[in-house]
């Protein structure tokens, strides 16, 4: 203990440190006092409720560390780890704090922002066409005059006689126009309706790794609670939210 103690100073900006008292027959005085007497620098507490059992420690000097997305790396029981493996440990901790630090736990993905407004309905009418028919031109065929002359008789006029004039009167014409016809095409303007359907913004978020709870290197730490030396009590999905990894260390005053 007083090893892995001088080892955690270099590391205690990134890693939580709690020595946790596992003798149900101690308090937490007796756990701080230990600390005091001994120089240990870690923050003394004692569970709440079931860590012990929901962590699987069965005896003191129980080392469990748990990185800052509250997955545990690793675990040692009484007389196990050196200073170098305990390095090595520290070193992992402290860089999952870097990556997680003061960010909050895994959500759902954002909705993606919608679709911009689809653009105003456009209605351009269809231009009237009303071209009138022109007149038809008056049609005026004159008929042709007719002229008749009366043949001469048989028998011969003698000179002195006065020769009977031809008559011509010829027919008027007739010529009655064609009154004209010019009937407007009604203009048809009806406007043809825009369709402007915005495509719904969906988004799905993605999926998040699901980590098996339990006890061993690998899997997500069961929830736990301790209660510190001067009454707070913390817990492991506070600890998750802050990105904080911990070293918990089991132990007792005798």
């Amino acid at each position: 203990m007083r090893r892995l103690s001088v080892i955690h100073p270099e590391f205690e900006d990134q890693v939580k440190f709690y020595g946790v008292g596992v003798d149900p027959l101690e308090s937490l005085d007796d756990i701080e006092a230990l600390k005091n007497d001994e120089g240990y620098v870690y923050e003394s507490a004692v569970p709440v409720g079931n860590v012990l059992a929901d962590l699987r420690i069965t005896r003191q000097s129980f080392k469990v560390a748990i990185d800052g997305g509250g997955t545990i790396t690793y675990r040692d029981g009484f007389g196990r780890g050196s200073p170098d493996e305990w390095v090595k440990v520290m070193t992992q901790l402290a860089e999952s704090a870097a990556g997680s630090a003061g960010m909050p736990a895994p959500t759902a993905a954002p909705t993606e922002p919608p679709q911009a407004a689809a653009a105003p309905p456009t209605a351009t009418p269809v231009p009237a066409t009303a071209t009138p028919v022109p007149p038809a031109a008056p049609t005026a065929t004159p008929v042709p005059a007719t002229a008749t002359l009366v043949p001469a008789t048989a028998t011969p006029v003698p000179p002195t006689a006065t020769p009977i004039p031809a008559t011509a009167t010829p027919i008027p014409a007739t010529a009655t126009p064609v009154p004209p016809t010019a009937t407007p095409v009604p203009a048809t303007a009806t406007p043809i309706p825009a369709t402007a359907t915005p495509v719904p913004a969906t988004a799905t978020p993605t999926p998040q790794p699901q980590v098996a709870v339990g006890t061993r290197v690998g899997e997500r730490a069961p929830d736990f609670a301790l209660r510190l030396a001067g009454g707070e009590e913390i817990t492991s999905a506070q600890l998750r939210e802050e990105g904080r990894p911990v070293f918990l260390f089991f132990l007792t005053s005798w």
